[in-house]
């Protein structure tokens, strides 16, 4: 991952997994800051299936908050700042990562993407670079 970081030319690699039992959904995730090398720790948490977006906004605030000491907003503020997600945008994007050929894969990051979803442009990007790059 830090070659593939490197090669796209990016900060931070975030990476992670997750498993759900039906009724909860449990995320881990890290950051590997590319240059210089390092990796931070698992942040992990757990939460209902219903509560996905709290779950999310609460995991990055801990990713961005445990990466920089002096991150400056609470989870609170940090969650007031967000703007709705849209949970077929995460859909498309969690089917996106999912896909085993490379053009489902493309085509699902791509529509997660769509002006309508409001899912950020670079997650697509740095996929087509590492397809590029492969």
């Amino acid at each position: 991952m830090l070659r593939i970081g490197a090669e796209l030319d990016v900060d931070f690699v975030v990476f992670g997994k997750f498993h759900t039992d039906g009724n909860s959904l449990t995320l881990q995730a890290r950051v590997l800051r590319v240059n210089p090398a390092a990796l931070q720790p698992v942040v992990q948490d757990t939460g209902k299936l219903d509560s996905l977006m709290d779950l999310h906004t609460k995991t990055m605030w801990k990713l961005l908050a445990g990466n920089e000491r002096s991150f400056p907003l609470n989870l609170a503020d940090f969650s007031k700042l967000q703007r709705p997600l849209r949970l077929d945008a995460f859909e498309h994007y969690i089917r996106g990562l999912l896909a085993n050929e490379d053009d489902a894969r493309t085509r699902e990051l791509r529509e997660s993407r769509a002006p309508r979803t409001g899912l950020a442009r670079p997650c697509v990007c740095a996929w087509t670079g590492f397809l590029r790059t492969t």
